[in-house]
């Protein structure tokens, strides 16, 4: 079993040397010293991804298994076998939770502190975003408002107001909020794992033309 660390590429790197039974001098050469490599083990100095690499080469770890098991190591991958689980570094643990979270409601009908367990994470993804400004974050924002919003007919009182004049009024807020989404989408070419992953989850409330495109 891999030891529990703090899990910075640097600790990380030298808990698989040990592992290798390798000594900073048998991994040292005319690219990366021994004082370096040392440095980079304590988490003192920065390292290109160009002199990582030939770093994991030198002890025989690949550029993913190394990811792997440093992301293993800060929980971002279960420990337990989670069958619905892909790994991919761009996925976060803790939406992937909410994504779980909001599934269940495909075949059970939701509840008030269901609503407020959604409304609790809009808030957390704002001050994230707040925080970050990063584009993930922001699209893992709106699908959160998102489920909200689809919840509130769901969970509200039978004298309560839907925000919802029609299904058609519905639609068109849903799609007003995923518009940045729809934006981003319209202008990338060439769409990697990340683009199809947004689309895939904002499906629902893109416009017909978008997905026919």
């Amino acid at each position: 079993m891999v030891e529990k660390i703090k899990a910075t590429d640097g600790a990380v790197f030298r808990q698989l040397r040990h592992n290798h039974q390798l000594t900073l001098a048998q991994v040292a050469d005319d690219h990366n010293s021994i004082a370096f490599i040392s440095k980079f083990e304590q988490g003192k100095s920065n390292i290109s991804f160009s002199r990582l690499t030939h770093l994991l080469y030198r002890i025989n770890i690949s550029v993913e298994e190394f990811v792997f098991i440093r992301d293993l190591q800060s929980g971002v991958v279960p420990t337990s076998n989670d069958p619905n689980f892909v790994y991919n570094t761009l996925t976060h643990r803790a939406f992937v939770e909410v994504l779980d979270y909001q599934d269940r409601f495909s075949t059970q009908e939701p509840t008030p502190a269901d609503y407020a367990y959604f409304l609790k994470k809009e808030q957390e993804w704002q001050a994230r975003y707040a925080q970050d400004h990063n584009r993930q974050t922001r699209f893992e924002l709106i699908s959160i408002q998102l489920f909200r919003l689809t919840m509130i007919d769901r969970v509200k009182q039978l004298n309560q107001p839907s925000p919802f004049k029609s299904v058609a009024d519905a639609m068109a807020q849903l799609q007003a909020l995923a518009k940045p989404v729809v934006s981003y989408l319209y202008s990338v070419e060439i769409w990697n794992y990340f683009e199809l992953y947004w689309f895939r989850h904002l499906m629902v409330a893109l416009p017909t033309a978008t997905i026919q495109n």
